[in-house]
């Protein structure tokens, strides 16, 4: 379980978020981390060490901005992590391409417009 790390945290800090005990939660410490999964090529992955991938990137921006901590995050070099010269977006590094990835980044593109204007 320790590749859906990220996955389960988002959900897990939601949860909190809803039920009104975020506050239960070092922000410090979950950014710090969620910063730590962070790939060379800008995506994320499900912990630290791991390959990135669109699924794990969308989970560490949403966990970002749900802490409203958006701003440590390099945007143009998160944002062409996975993209293919066709405009399509690959999962990961080993090129699988999926129509479900194209909704992953539709949800990142949100977070970006909301928080950088771009």
């Amino acid at each position: 379980m320790e590749h859906l790390r990220i996955n389960g945290a988002y959900w897990g800090l939601t949860t909190l978020d809803i039920l009104g005990k975020i506050e239960t939660v070092n922000i410090d410490e979950v950014v710090s981390w969620v910063m730590k999964c962070q790939h060379e090529s800008g995506g994320f992955g499900g912990n630290i060490g791991h390959d990135a991938h669109v699924l794990y990137t969308l989970s560490a921006v949403q966990i970002l901005a749900l802490f409203d901590k958006m701003n440590v995050l390099d945007i143009d070099k998160v944002s062409n992590c996975l993209q293919n010269e066709d405009g399509s977006f690959s999962g990961d590094m080993w090129g699988e391409v999926d129509t479900r990835y194209n909704l992953s980044t539709e949800h990142l593109s949100v977070h970006v417009h909301r928080n950088f204007g771009i």
